[in-house]
C-alpha cells in the first residue's frame, strides 16, 4: 500500500482518503450538516444559493416543454386529489368533455356548457344577438332562466 501511495499525488491521496472518510463517517456527517443547516450562517448559505438558482429556474418554467409537463402533472394530481381510485376514469371523461367542446361552433353554448357563463350573462348575449339581427337558436339560455 506505501508504495502506491508514493507513486499517487498528495491530491489524489487527499482525494481517497476523503472518499474513505465519508463513506465511514456518514452518519456523523449528516448530523453535522444538520445542524449547521439550523444555524443562522446556515439557512443564510441556503437564502444564497437559492438566490443563484432563482433566474435559471424561472426561465425554465416558461419553457414550453416544462408547461406541458406541469399541464399533464397538474390535471393527475387534481384527479388523485378530488377522484382517488377513480381519477383515471375522470381523466377520460376531462378528454371526452374536451372534444365535445371542441365540436360546437358557437361560443355561448360552449360557455354555458362548461358552467363559465350565468344565465344572466346568457339572457344579456341572447339580447345582444337579437338586438345586432342574428338569427340562432337560443332554447339553451331560455333552459336556463326557468
Amino acid at each position: 500500500m506505501n508504495s502506491l501511495n508514493m507513486q499517487l499525488s498528495k491530491k489524489e491521496q487527499k482525494r481517497l482518503y476523503d472518499i474513505e472518510y465519508r463513506r465511514k463517517n456518514s452518519e456523523i456527517i449528516k448530523i453535522k450538516k444538520a445542524a449547521y443547516c439550523k444555524t443562522d450562517a446556515g439557512r443564510a448559505m441556503q437564502k444564497r444559493n437559492r438566490t443563484k438558482v432563482k433566474q435559471y429556474h424561472l426561465e425554465y418554467c416558461q419553457t414550453p416543454e416544462y408547461r406541458e409537463l406541469k399541464k399533464q402533472y397538474d390535471r393527475k394530481h387534481r384527479a388523485y386529489k378530488f377522484y382517488g381510485e377513480f381519477a383515471e376514469c375522470m381523466i377520460l371523461c376531462d378528454e371526452i368533455e374536451t372534444l365535445v367542446v371542441k365540436m360546437i361552433p358557437d361560443k355561448y353554448q360552449r360557455d354555458i356548457m362548461r358552467g363559465n357563463i350565468a344565465r344572466m350573462q346568457a339572457k344579456r348575449a341572447m339580447k345582444r344577438h337579437f338586438k345586432n339581427g342574428w338569427e340562432y337558436n337560443w332554447n339553451h339560455v331560455l333552459e336556463l332562466s326557468n
